[in-house]
Order: C-alpha cells, then structure tokens, then sequence
C-alpha cells in the first residue's frame, strides 16, 4: 500500500499485492470512491463478515457503521487531516447475519496532487476476538482517549462519503454546521446565526413538520432518526436531504447534545424520479403492446433443476389471446394451467433461455386446451425466469390476405392509371415489369411487354436521346433511396411516330452489397402537353413578370454551349426589347451576349445539369432597359424556365433606407445631447452617441465601464437613492411613457454636473417584460445655475411677485386665476405663508378685488395682453396699505406684481425665460445681483 505521499504511480502493483497479503493473512481490505462507496474488497470479507465481495461493491461504508461508535467519533474534532493517518482505530463493523465484528482499522487517502482532492480511501481491517480487546473497552477507548486521537479517520470518512455533520446544543439551543454541511446547504461560511430557527426556515416548508417531529422522536423518545426532506437555498435551489442521528445525554439522563449526519441526495432524488417515470412509460408501453407479454419466474428442485414456472406478469394483449384474464393466472404453474406446453417442446426451450442466457425466436402451433393458434414467440432471460413476448400468426394470415387484395388493387390501378409503371433491373438490363398502358402507348402485344430488354429499349428510343437515358441511369445508381430523377425521351410508337415521354425514377430495392438492383419507373405521356401550350401561353402572358422557357443547345460532347428561345411571354417582351416571334428558336447569346460575361449563363447551366432551382437579383442594361430583376430559374426538361420580376422599387426603397440610415446616424452623433440604449437588468450599454463623452469629458471605453460596473462612482450621493428608484419604476413602464430624472454626475474632472434623462422603453423579451431603455440625457447645468440666480433675485426683491393660470368655465370665460408661484414678500402682502399660495384660487385670498375692479382690468389683460399698471389701496383686516400693481400676459395666465409706489424697478432678462418679471431691490441686493450677472455668460444681463 502506498502509505508515503498521494502518487498513483504504483497503485496497480500495490492493490495486487494488497490483495494477496490480505487473503493470506485474514485482513480485510478495501479501496473506498471518493463518494463512500465500496470500490473493492478483497475475499478475506466472506469468512470475517458473511458478504462476499461483489454484495459490497457500490454500497455506501457508512451503512455498516455501528451507530454508538460512529456518533462518538463524530462529536469530536470535523478538520480533515493534511496528511495519511497512521494510528489505528477501533470499531464495530456490521455482519451478514445482523451482528457486528469489532475492527481494528488504518486508512490511507489518495488524493490528486495538483488539487489535493480526495480521489481514493484504502483502508486495511484486522478482526479481534475478545482476548484481544473486549467490547467494554473498545467502546470506552472509541468514545474517550481515541474519539480524539483518531478524528482524522472518521473525517475521512465524511469526506470520501460528502456527509455534513451538525450538533444541536440543548444548553444553549444553538447548532453548529461544519463546513460540508455549509456546503450542503449552500450556506456561506460566517451567514448562519446557529438558531434552530434559522435551521427550520431553509426546510421547505411541505417538510417543516416531518423534521421537528423527528427531532421531537430523538430527544424526547431517545430514539435515533431518519428521514429525507427538502431544503431551499438563498439561491432558491431545491435539495433533498438525507439525514440520520440521535440525541446524546449526560450521566444524568439531561439531554446533551442532537448529532445529525447529511448527506446530497438531490442527483438520487432526481435519478428515482426519472426511473419512476421510465418504468410508467415502459408500463404504458407493456400495456398497449399489441404483443402478449408474460414474465415467468422459473421454480427449481432440491438439486437445483428447473421443474415449472410461475405466472408473474402478463399483460392484456396476451391474457386476450390466451382467453384468460391478467388476474386468474399471477402466482399459478404454469404447466398446470397449460400442461401442452412440456409435450410441445415449449417448455423445454424456456429451460434453455433461463440457464444458457441466451434468447430464442421460434415459431410454434399451439392446438390444446381449448385454443388453437398460431403463435410467433421471442423468449428472452430475466433474473431466475425469462419474459415471454408472443404474437398470434393467425393474424398475420389474414393480414397476407389483405396484403394480397391490395396488390390486386395496386394492378388495377397500373393498368387504369393514366401514367406507365415499369421496374428496371439495371444490374442485368432488363424490364422486370411493366405495366399494360405500355401496350396502348407503343402498340406492344402483352407477350412483348413481359420480355421486354435492353435491345428492345435502345431499338425504340429516339436516337438523340440515348445519351440521356445513360446518364440517368448512371445517376440513379449512385442516388439515395429518397432521391427522385426525372427527365424527358422520345419513344417510337407504332401509330403516332415519335412519342415524347416523361419518366421520374426512383430506387426500388438493393442487392446485398447495398449497390442498386431495381429501379422503379412512372412513365407519363407528355404528348397532350403541346396541346395546351395556346392555353399556357395566354396564362403566361396575363402575369406580371416576365416568364421565358430555354432548351439546351448541346455539341457532340453533351456539353451545352448555348440555349434556344422557345417561350416568350409579354413581359418578357418588354425585357429583351423585341416581340416573341422575332427571339423564338434564337440562341440567347447572339441576343443577350452580356449573360455569358456577367456570369448568369453558368448559372443556368448549372439549373439545368444538376437540377437545382437558382434564385438571384441582377441588374440589367439591356437594349435601353435599365431595372433590377429577381430572377428565378427552375430545370424544365433539358432546359430550364425563368422567372423575371422587377425590383426596381424595392432597390429605390432600399436605397432610401440606407440613407435615411446613415442621415440618422448622422443626426444622432452631431445631436447636442446624449442618445443611449442600455439593457435594464444588466445595465450593459447597447449604443452611445459621443455626446455624453463630451458633457462628462470620458472616453466611449470609459463611460462603457463606469455604466456598467461603476455606476454609483459618478452619481451624486445625494441622489443614488433617487436614480435606484427611477430605473426599478421603469421595469413596470408602459410603451410611449416616459421618465424624467434629474441627477448630478461626476466629469472627469472632479466637478458635478446637473443632468436631465428622459427614459423610455425601447425592447421587450418574448415575455413582455421590459429588456431595453432608450435614454436621452441633457446637460442642464447652465440653466440650473440661471434658475438658481433666478430664484435667488425673486425671493431677494422688494416688491410681491406671483404667477397665475386663467380658471375658465364651460363657455371658456375667465372666472377666477390659480396660483403657480408666488415669492415671500408675495405671501406677505397676502398675509400668509408662500407655501398655501400656490394651487389656491385669487379670489379666496383676495376677495377685495372684486370690489376694487382689479379682478376685472387682470381678466382684460390675460384677454387681450395689454399690461396693467394701477395704484390701489387694499383696505382689509391684515393689510392697510397702497399698492402698485403691475400685469402682463403669460400664456393663457397672467405675471403679477405688487410694490409700494415710487421705488426703483428693475429688469432681468435671460434668453431662454418665458416671461419678464419687474420687482423692487435694496441697493445691496442690486449690487450683488449685478456681480452674479458677470460670473455668468453674455447671455444674462441685468438692466436698470
């Protein structure tokens, strides 16, 4: 054994060795997976423990573990050893009989030596007797002093077998996982708080129950458990847990500790399940089988011999050709119930399956007991017993009859039909059959038709076309059993000259080197087809494209050098730029000698020798014709048909698409804001135009990464919340609605910068659900800066600015103005906070003007536009003053102020304001606005 170091190198010589020593000397070993299965086992197990070596192999190790030893081991230390353990340990091993042998056991891993996983476990057993160590000290020696010496064995173990150990503290109700029963769990190392609770809630919770029932059972009844139950990782993976254990308890009769050991039984789970629902199918299969399906387990004598058989099983199908029922003969002899079988042979040809091994299939008259059938059997050994599967031939003997019917029919329709069906030997050069419309065709008496041969073909066949014949015959001789030939020959007939016939052949059957034998031939006349071609014509010549038909020109060689015209219709006129009657018989590169240099006359070729349809789109400039065709040509005989159709219009639309394509591409990349697609789940960016890069001062590669992995480095932490939010709320957006968010990003520089996204939904997945944004961003930090000045002159002035909207009624009268803003020295002329002004109605707050007619000169203003300049005295509770009020229209509302008379007015002028605003300031606010004006660009001014 390869104690020293984890090599394989020697492990063939050594396992042999291994063995050799073991048989000889009474020890047991064996090699261990590094699933905890049995591996192999030498023959010293047979006398120590009752099992022979082959009722070992596949079985897990831990299922012979003595439960009282392997708990023990258990609670000690969970750390693998890094290196082989080399002290023995003690414990019980479990017997063929139920009884346990104590061992004395040393274990070796192998592991892999670039990855150190466990790949192999050798471990070598001596048996003791009690003289050698009695069972009394054994145990307390495994449950004391050696529980720790020999932790690395029994950790080897749980490793080799994948098992995860956990133990429930009663003390203190919390549970400790080692690292594979983390691992089992999908847990991560440091996540679990130890409750039980916690435990509980990764159970699924059909299983809740069933697990505290079995707890319960253990610390309570002081029974050990098991059971399997399902759990539900944080990745919501469903796994099958099998788990066994016990409660330990102090000297005291207290509850200690719960131990449980676990293992994966998931890929087992779903292995049952599929064998489960293999065995449903093959019991579907079993049942409507249309074959009799019986399993008979054989029944031997003292001597080993076998005497009869037993029913197990049999299936409908065969109790209904039987004459029995399923249930009448399961567990019943079967030479009682059919004793005809041993005086037939039968039986003894199922002695043979079930101990040679070997199948039968024979054929067999059964006259007896009331039956009488002739039955097809296939015999085949099962375990002790074979299953039979039989088919009544009676039946079959009345399908040769309805075989032989349609065979009949089949000649009728040969002889009705209006086509010729023929079978060639090609192999001998014959005409094996042919059916009577030959006859009628070519004038043959029916003597003539059954002997007919190869002289007779080639003495009938039009001269110019034995060439062809030939090379179709070649063809089918290297086809598939699917491919269909077909081509066009003159036939000489005995009352009309020449016949031109149509032939489609096809494989009928091979010799047995798979080379073709017989080919099968369906003979039309085509004769009737000239007659139809006045018809044709003016069908061809009512469609839309342009149709023309070719037939090969062909040298000595076969070789086509040219095509000749033979059908022209009116489009097609219009193509060539010449009338059908001047073309017809022409060779097409005298007329359109371009084909042969732009390739197109390949092209036909190839239709025409292989076959093969071939569409394609050219553009002709042809005798003042200048249009894209789509072209379509398709083999017609030894010529070929092509279809012209004008695509003229669907070039010019895609032309036009493709520059109004690259106008967009345009128009996005010169845009002077951003245009961007990005996925939503992902944020993986799809498309960005460089406007972005521009605002920002990143790179395309860099903007690519921050957006998709950095995201948050640019945002404004103020506003990180706010985007999360935006971007959940469009998962949930409909078509056409759109987002806006405004939010600071970070340039490359190290300053924020205010910008506007507007959000749409671009792309949805197959399932609707939202996949790709279409997102327009603007840099809107300059305006933010003047709405700021803005602001910050309107709360700084000396005079009450507001804006109102017009409150119309049905007749679209102005009944009343709404507040929209209005700054604090507004609110308190009003006496109230600015903040109850706006959405409130004027004539709430102010009723007095009514009565002082300034309701009625602000009505003609928003009206006609006309500013209002007027000097009132507001007499009210909170308020004894003169005013100045000044209005002018904006939009479908009013700008309104009110000031002390005789103060200083100023005005602020931006160019991209939507109305003019006059108010008062104190010197000191004059000045400072004056110096914000000259920080910012030329286009803000501020006027005296």
């Amino acid at each position: 054994m390869p104690f020293s170091g984890t090599s394989r190198q020697n492990v063939p010589f050594a396992d042999g060795l291994l063995q050799m020593v073991g048989n000889f000397s009474g020890l047991v070993i064996s090699k261990i997976s590094a699933s905890g299965k049995f591996m192999e086992v030498n023959d010293s197990c047979t006398a120590v423990l009752g099992f022979e070596p082959k009722e070992l192999i596949g079985r897990r190790v831990l299922d012979f573990f003595h439960p009282d030893e392997f708990l023990a081991f258990v609670s000690g230390s969970l750390v693998f050893p890094e290196s082989p353990m080399q002290e023995p340990v003690l414990h019980r091993f479990l017997k063929a009989d139920g009884s346990y042998v104590w061992f004395e056991t040393i274990s070796h891993a192998i592991r892999n030596p670039t990855s150190l996983q466990l790949q192999e476990l050798y471990v070598i057993s001596r048996p003791l007797n009690n003289t050698d160590f009695s069972p009394k000290e054994s145990h307390l020696a495994a449950t004391s002093g050696y529980r720790q010496a020999h932790t690395d064995t029994i950790n080897l173990a749980l490793e080799a077998s994948q098992t995860g150990v956990w133990v429930w503290h009663a003390s203190t109700e919390l549970c400790e996982f080692d690292e594979r029963m983390l691992g089992l769990l999908k847990v991560e190392p440091g996540t679990f708080d130890g409750s039980m609770e916690s435990f509980l809630a990764m159970v699924h919770q059909d299983d809740r129950n069933l697990v505290i029932s079995a707890f319960r059972g253990a610390i309570f009844g002081k029974s050990r458990f098991e059971l399997s139950f399902r759990v539900v990782s944080k990745q919501n993976q469903h796994l099958y847990i099998h788990a066994v254990g016990g409660m330990q308890y102090l000297p005291n009769g207290v509850p200690d500790k719960l131990i449980g050991l676990c293992i994966d039984v998931t890929e087992q789970k779903i292995a049952e399940e599929k064998v489960k629902q293999q065995e449903a199918e093959l019991l579907n299969i079993y049942n409507s089988s249309l074959s009799g399906i019986i399993w008979y387990e054989a029944v031997r004598d003292q001597n080993g011999n076998i005497v009869d058989f037993i029913f197990r099983k049999i299936n409908k199908r065969g109790a209904g050709i039987l004459r029995i029922t399923e249930e009448e003969k399961i567990g019943k002899r079967l030479l009682q119930e059919f004793p005809a079988v041993d005086t037939t042979g039968i039986f003894d040809r199922y002695v043979q399956v079930v101990e040679t091994g070997a199948g039968v299939e024979f054929e067999q008259r059964y006259n007896f007991e009331g039956l009488n059938l002739w039955l097809v059997f296939q015999a085949s050994p099962l375990n002790d017993g074979l299953t039979l599967t039989f088919t009544e031939v009676s039946e079959q003997q009345k399908n040769q009859i309805a075989l032989q019917q349609k065979q009949h029919l089949i000649d009728k329709i040969n002889d009705t039909a209006p086509f010729l069906t023929a079978l060639i030997d090609i192999q001998e050069r014959k005409v094996n059959f042919s059916s009577k419309k030959i006859s009628a065709w070519l004038g043959f008496v029916n003597e003539k038709r059954k002997n007919f041969n190869e002289d007779d073909l080639t003495d009938l066949l039009h001269p110019d076309d034995g060439a062809r014949l030939a090379s179709c015959l070649q063809q089918v001789s290297s086809s598939t059993d699917y491919d269909v030939l077909h081509f066009q020959f003159r036939m000489r007939s005995r009352f009309e000259g020449w016949r031109w016939l149509q032939m489609y052949v096809k494989v009928f059957n091979r010799d047995d080197l798979g080379l073709v034998k017989e080919v099968l031939c369906l003979v039309q006349d085509i004769n009737e087809a000239e007659q139809n071609k006045i018809f044709l014509k003016s069908t061809l010549d009512s469609s839309l494209s342009g149709i023309m038909a070719f037939e090969s020109i062909r040298n000595k060689s076969g070789v086509i050098e040219d095509f000749k015209w033979i059908l022209v219709n009116k489009p097609a006129e219009q193509l060539i730029g010449r009338k059908a009657r001047y073309v017809m018989g022409k060779k097409m590169l005298d007329e359109m000698p371009g084909n042969l240099s732009e390739g197109i006359f390949d092209k036909f070729v190839e239709v025409v020798e292989t076959g093969q349809s071939v569409q394609f789109e050219h553009f002709y400039s042809f005798r003042g014709c200048l249009t894209w065709f789509l072209i379509s040509a398709v083999k017609m005989g030894d010529g070929f048909t092509a279809t012209f159709t004008d695509i003229s219009s669907r070039k010019e639309a895609e032309q036009e698409l493709l520059e109004n394509k690259l106008f967009n591409e345009k128009i996005t990349e010169t845009a002077p804001f951003m245009i961007g697609i990005y996925e939503l789940k992902t944020g993986k960016p799809l498309y960005f135009n460089q406007q972005l890069g521009n605002m920002l001062g990143y790179t395309t590669e860099q903007l690519a990464d921050l957006y998709q992995n950095n995201f948050q480095a640019i945002v404004h932490p103020e506003d990180l919340d706010k985007v999360a939010a935006h971007f959940a709320a469009l998962a949930s957006f409909t078509d056409g609605e759109v987002a806006e968010l405004e939010s600071r990003a970070l340039d490359a520089n190290g300053n924020w910068k205010n910008l506007l996204s507007r959000d749409t939904v671009f792309r949805r997945d197959a399932q609707g659900n939202v996949q790709e944004v279409l997102s327009i961003v603007y840099d809107v930090s300059k305006q933010k800066r003047k709405s700021d000045l803005l602001n910050s002159v309107l709360e700084a002035a000396l005079t009450g600015v507001c804006v109102f909207k017009s409150v119309r009624n049905a007749e679209k009268e102005i009944v009343d103005f709404e507040w929209l803003y209005a700054n604090q020295k507004a609110a308190a002329l009003n006496g109230v906070d600015f903040s109850e002004l706006t959405g409130s109605l004027m004539l709430d707050k102010s009723p007095g003007f009514i009565r002082n007619e300034i309701f009625a000169d602000l009505v003609k203003t928003a009206e006609t536009g006309q500013t209002m300049i007027k000097e009132v005295f507001l007499d009210s509770a909170d308020l004894k003053t003169w005013l100045k009020i000044t209005a002018t229209k904006h939009e479908d509302g009013l700008i309104y102020e009110g000031s002390a008379p005789a103060t200083q007015v100023f005005l602020l002028v931006t160019p991209d304001a939507h109305l003019r605003l006059c108010f008062m300031l104190s010197e000191q606010n004059m000045l400072h606005l004056y110096q914000l004006s000259s920080e910012e660009d030329e286009d803000t001014r501020v006027y005296k």
